[in-house]
C-alpha cells in the first residue's frame, strides 16, 4: 500500500509580489530541494530554509 502524496499532489509553489523583494518557495521536487538546501547553506544571508514537512517531504525556503 502506498502512502504520502501522489505525483500530482507534489507541487512547487513560488510566491512573490512587486512590493516585497522576498520570494517564498515551497517544493516537493527533490532536485530543487537539494539545490536550494545547498544554496541556503552557502549563502545564509540570502536564502534560508524556513520549514520542513517530514510527512510529505516538502521544504519551504525564503
Amino acid at each position: 500500500m502506498r502512502t504520502g502524496p501522489t505525483k500530482q499532489e507534489k507541487t512547487t509553489e513560488i510566491y512573490f509580489d512587486e512590493k516585497d523583494p522576498t520570494i517564498f518557495i515551497r517544493t516537493h521536487n527533490t532536485d530543487l530541494k537539494n539545490r536550494l538546501t545547498a544554496y541556503s547553506r552557502k549563502h545564509p544571508a540570502v536564502c534560508k530554509l524556513t520549514d520542513v514537512d517530514p510527512d510529505t517531504g516538502c521544504k519551504e525556503f525564503e
